[in-house]
């Protein structure tokens, strides 16, 4: 996360796999519509230039993990 980052990156829980996987994105039409390709996961969606979460599905404590996953 910088000035000048336009990425969109989006951390989501693999229940299966149990694990946080993480993906960007040039624009954030495209992270919208993989956001909601993912369906009922927990996830977020954090602008890369400001460090925003945008968007965020989930009960809190997996919202939080996802959140200390990609800021750690």
């Amino acid at each position: 996360m910088a000035p000048g980052d336009k990425s969109f990156h989006m951390v989501s829980w693999d229940a299966a796999k149990k694990l946080n996987l993480m993906k960007s994105f040039p624009k954030r039409e495209a992270a919208e519509s993989a956001f909601t390709a993912l369906g009922d996961v927990p996830k977020i969606l954090v602008s890369g230039e400001t460090g925003d979460v945008v968007l965020a599905n989930g009960n809190k404590p997996m919202v939080d993990q996802a959140v200390g996953f990609f800021y750690t």
